[in-house]
């Protein structure tokens, strides 16, 4: 595949992603929205309507899970394409060299899958139930070249778009109104004094409720990071150099010197080679003032 087919190839997988989101959130809202205007009719004599508030938070929480899904991988694409473009300004680098280029896209998506959760994970709070904030002990770091927010001078905008944030805050309000439904159901089994139902649909919402605030508050982190952050594109390009510089550090550890020509046998123990490589580049950010940028490591080094 020539390189303007497989631009042509990734911006069009992009742009699918980012219309696969649009179409599940109209139809998430769509529904949402005929549910709410049957409970709004038909809840006054039928307070157990109220229980469907619940489906609709499900549903507005899942299409936004699925948005940043979308965005997270359209993102990561975009940037293997800024990626390809800043690599042209590289080829005189002592520290790139031009075999760098000799990837296929599978290859470095199997690198990635190693390298920046890893460098993720080094930089943010990850873990079940939690929010990817920036961890403490970074929060000083004179360089953030993850946060390309950051590195804008006062007086200058760094504009990300809306439409995702609008988007997401749609799919939030319908949810709220589906709360809300619940709510309402409360107050019509106080006000029949069906006190069973009562307290049952007062868990429920509570329920509905922590889930709705936790599960948003989540979801507007990834917002931000993809859009200010490490999964922007932006900050998805640096890390690419740096995936495919690992790619390639962990290709030669395998390599085996005949008759002065480097012989690849067998990829048998790639996936640890690339493991050391990412933790040598781990180890290089931790370095006070260190850059990605700058990191070149010693295949002698990694072999010891």
């Amino acid at each position: 595949m020539s390189n303007e087919n497989f631009i042509s190839y990734l911006r069009e997988e992009s742009r699918d992603l980012k219309n696969c989101f649009t179409q599940f959130s109209f139809q998430a809202i769509t529904f949402c929205s005929i549910a709410l205007g049957v409970l709004t009719k038909y809840q006054t004599n039928h307070p157990y309507l109220g229980y469907s508030g619940i489906l609709i938070v499900f549903i507005t929480l899942s299409v936004g899970r699925i948005g940043i899904y979308k965005y997270s991988n359209s993102n990561r694409i975009n940037g293997y394409e800024l990626f390809l473009d800043r690599i042209k300004i590289l080829e005189n680098d002592k520290n790139w060299d031009k075999d760098y280029k000799k990837i296929g896209w599978e290859e470095a998506l199997r690198a990635w899958r190693s390298v920046q959760p890893t460098i993720f994970q080094y930089y943010y709070e990850v873990g079940h139930g939690k929010i990817n904030i920036l961890k403490y002990e970074h929060n000083n770091l004179k360089y953030k070249w993850f946060e390309p927010k950051t590195l804008h001078k006062k007086g200058t905008v760094y504009y990300t778009g809306s439409y995702l944030k609008t988007m997401l805050s749609i799919l939030n309000i319908t949810a709220i109104l589906g709360i809300v439904a619940m709510l309402v159901m409360i107050l019509q089994f106080y006000q029949e004094k069906s006190y069973y139902h009562l307290c049952f649909s007062i868990l429920s919402t509570l329920i509905v409720i922590v889930t709705f605030f936790k599960k948003s508050k989540q979801l507007k982190q990834r917002r931000i990071l993809l859009q200010e952050g490490i999964l922007s594109i932006h900050s998805c390009a640096i890390m690419w150099q740096l995936v495919v510089i690992a790619h390639h550090k962990a290709i030669e550890m395998l390599s085996i010197k005949n008759k002065n020509t480097q012989i690849i046998c067998s990829l048998h123990g790639y996936t640890e080679n690339l493991s050391l490589v990412t933790l040598d580049l781990r180890e290089h950010l931790k370095k006070e003032g260190a850059s990605p940028h700058n990191w070149n490591p010693k295949i002698e080094t990694l072999n010891k």
